[in-house]
């Protein structure tokens, strides 16, 4: 059964609280519903990864200084507090709990009704704008991912930061599924948890989306993009013990070069080093495709050295072992550019070098 909440208003000392104990205001996943002066709502989510902080530090914040000066928000705000058992613990998920941005195809029984209601609601009040805050691990830039290259997502990401990912996988993650109910819908790649200034970015674009005319967000300039193609997710095998190389001790399976974070949004060429498996296998990972029409020989094994098989463009690449077992080593990506469609509010992603 779902333990699902929903409020008109926040509990009073939510917005001086730290994560670690929003539980003694909040009693699970709960929507709340904060009026405003205009419509349609903005729909805002946060902490569905519980160590993942600055989105629920950057609302914070913003409400602070609406309500501090006795202001309405401009516009009505819906903001989702997601899974706070994990945030509870800073830890992403439990161990043997769902993850919560990948529940919202409706597969996770226990949370379907939750999830259909939630996009029941979306459909009724007719919102045209969702984003879901989140924070990586590892060397990444703040950037944000979207589900279409139109004229609206495009603009929006751009206010947000002029690193751009056309991601269209997991099915299964709340930006992909809300893409067929909304206009925009799009994720928040904050950085490190915490950062200033990933908070600051977050702020400053749900800012824009309270206090905007929906005429002046669909048009917003698009400047200074560097658009990245999601290509595919690696999973280490589950088996497989990880490690770094030059670590001393009992060699693990698989050894990873030390500066694997520092990879990521450069580009690579074929041949690159990743690391060195300790016996022959003939698998190592698994190679999630999330787009059609590329190429997944993604990696070589000579001898025990395994290497890039392309050029290639690394993203999330962590050496966290919680993240590595729970979720993925990270993505890979191939650089596109982007150019005006046919339609006033169609944009066109090529990948670089391929035929326009």
């Amino acid at each position: 059964m779902s333990i699902f909440y929903e409020m008109s208003h926040l509990p009073l000392g939510i917005l001086d609280c730290s994560v670690e104990n929003l539980g003694q205001y909040l009693s699970g996943p709960t929507l709340v519903r904060l009026p405003g002066l205009r419509q349609p709502p903005v729909f805002v989510s946060v902490l569905l990864h519980g160590n993942e902080h600055s989105g629920f530090v950057a609302i914070q914040s913003l409400l602070k200084e609406y309500f501090s000066r006795g202001h309405r928000l401009p516009r009505e705000c819906w903001i989702f507090f997601g899974n706070l058992e994990a945030a509870k613990r800073n830890k992403r998920r439990l161990d043997e709990g769902p993850d919560f941005n990948r529940i919202w195809d409706e597969t996770e029984a226990s949370l379907r009704p939750m999830v259909s209601y939630i996009k029941e609601q979306i459909l009724k009040k007719k919102i045209e704008i969702v984003i879901d805050i989140h924070n990586n691990t590892g060397v990444n830039p703040i950037y944000s991912c979207i589900t279409s290259p139109n004229k609206a997502c495009l603009g929006l990401a751009s206010l947000f930061s002029n690193f751009v990912i056309l991601a269209t996988e997991p099915k299964s993650a709340l930006s992909l599924q809300f893409s067929s109910l909304v206009p925009v819908a799009m994720t928040l790649e904050c950085g490190i948890s915490r950062s200033p200034l990933g908070i600051e970015r977050a702020k400053k674009l749900v800012r824009a989306c309270l206090e905007m005319e929906s005429s002046e967000l669909y048009n917003l300039p698009i400047e200074h993009i560097e658009a990245y193609q999601s290509m595919a997710r690696i999973e280490i095998d589950r088996g497989l013990s990880v490690g770094l190389m030059g670590d001393t001790g009992r060699q693990p399976d698989l050894l990873l070069r030390p500066d694997l974070e520092q990879m990521n949004f450069r580009e690579y060429d074929s041949g690159t080093f990743l690391g060195r498996l300790k016996f022959p296998k003939k698998s190592w990972c698994r190679v999630l495709p999330m787009a059609e029409g590329f190429d997944m020989n993604i990696f070589r094994v000579r001898g025990l050295n395994i290497e890039f098989n392309q050029p290639l463009v690394p993203a999330m690449f962590t050496l966290e072992k919680e993240i590595l077992k729970q979720d993925c080593l990270g993505y890979l990506m191939k650089r596109t550019l982007v150019e005006l469609g046919r339609g006033d509010d169609t944009m066109e992603l090529h990948l670089e070098g391929s035929p326009t």
